[in-house]
């Protein structure tokens, strides 16, 4: 199963940037979800965040869920390799023990998600609008990829993280595709509060995410802050 894929992805020539699990310290769980735990972890004297998911060999088919998990890979190295975006959270690498899905890490955001930043400054109008043209930024630094656009499908509050300079930084921008292998058997929309009306009706084309649904998430997104 999951090791058949990984042979067979290998065999393309292709790799996922792998980190030894042994350059981790320090790791305290900060929180669990229903189909993830984030923890934190010291990697080179800096702190970084590590993605685990929840995965059962009994209840899915683990190697879908691996050949998701590659593909958004593939689409964190893309960006990367082309210099990144200072609105998008910097992806680091992978890592875990052979047999399983591996684990994300990328740069930890000390300043938690949007709604607590801007709730602990007191709705600071000031803060919520810088916020506001950081989501825009990186959302259109991801919907201006050639030549393929990637379609944020998951944005709200919690998945817009604020660095140590007070920038926002969109997360899980490429795995909201691995949430729906892991809690259904296909592509399903995200919580009712974000979710574009077309998507949540079902209409034909309108069950995958796009241009159009990021930017009712995001509005959606901006009420929410």
């Amino acid at each position: 199963m999951l090791m058949e894929a990984i042979d067979s992805y290998r065999a393309t020539g292709r790799s996922i940037p792998s980190i030894d699990s042994t350059e981790l310290t320090a790791t305290i769980q900060m929180v669990r979800g229903e189909f993830a735990v984030i923890w934190k972890c010291v990697r080179a004297a800096r702190f970084v965040a590590v993605k685990v998911y929840q995965v059962s060999n009994l209840l899915h088919d683990v190697q879908r869920v691996f050949d998701r998990v590659v593909r958004d890979i593939e689409i964190c190295k893309r960006i990367q390799n082309n210099g990144g975006h200072k609105n998008l959270v910097p992806f680091i690498g992978c890592c875990g023990p052979k047999g399983r899905v591996p684990y994300i890490i990328s740069a930890w955001m000390p300043n938690g998600d949007a709604r607590s930043y801007v709730r602990d400054r007191d709705g600071d109008e000031t803060e919520c609008l810088k916020i506001f043209i950081d989501m825009v930024e990186g959302l259109g630094f991801l919907h201006d990829i050639r030549p393929n656009f990637v379609a944020h499908g998951n944005l709200k509050a919690s998945n817009v993280l604020i660095d140590e300079d007070g920038s926002a930084r969109l997360a899980d921008f490429a795995l909201a595709s691995v949430r729906d292998e892991i809690l259904d058997t296909g592509s399903r929309p995200p919580p009712v509060q974000w979710c574009a009306p077309e998507r949540l009706r079902g209409e034909e084309g309108s069950s995958e995410t796009s241009k159009a649904s990021d930017i009712y998430s995001f509005s959606c997104t901006i009420l929410e802050v």
